[in-house]
């Protein structure tokens, strides 16, 4: 799975490097949520900053159809959670359901921190550092998360996404 995982990463380097090629000078767009004036305009950043925003809610109020609004409907949906691969929406979906059958057992998610950078219009990476508070006490959950997204008829949605565990 390892390979997998190598294998993801590399074609995030290579997206990003094919995006900086592809045009004279880029327009980059960036956002961290350390200092971050969430509701000040509604560019590409601050779209996909409010998506996840909607999804941490969604997820803090156990809705986990509204929290997997947030990725892409789709076969071609790609999300790696550890070593876990996850091909297409109804595969993910499916792993939430198995994971979290009592949905009181989601515990409240906490985002640490939140980075988000876009050169395109469409298209825009995003980072998050984030914890998971168990709901009866016990060790938190503490992960992060990489994430391509593109902007859609519907709106923006997590096309690509890796998750790591750690501990603090």
């Amino acid at each position: 799975m390892a390979g997998t995982t190598t294998s993801i990463t590399g074609c995030v380097i290579v997206f990003l490097l094919a995006q900086t090629a592809i045009g004279e000078e880029l327009s980059v767009q960036r956002l961290d949520s350390i200092n971050a004036e969430p509701g000040t305009g509604q560019t590409v950043v601050q779209q996909v900053y409010q998506l996840i925003l909607k999804m941490v809610d969604c997820w803090n109020k156990k809705d986990l159809d509204g929290y997997m609004n947030g990725f892409w409907k789709s076969d071609d949906l790609l999300a790696v959670i550890e070593s876990e691969v996850h091909w297409g929406w109804a595969d993910l979906y499916a792993s939430f359901q198995r994971g979290y059958p009592d949905r009181d057992k989601m515990g409240k998610m906490d985002l640490q921190r939140l980075q988000i950078r876009s050169s395109t219009p469409d298209t825009a990476v995003a980072l998050c550092w984030w914890r998971i508070l168990p709901p009866r006490g016990g060790s938190p959950v503490y992960a992060t998360d990489t994430m391509l997204l593109q902007k859609f008829a519907e709106g923006w949605r997590i096309t690509v996404a890796h998750s790591s565990f750690f501990e603090p």
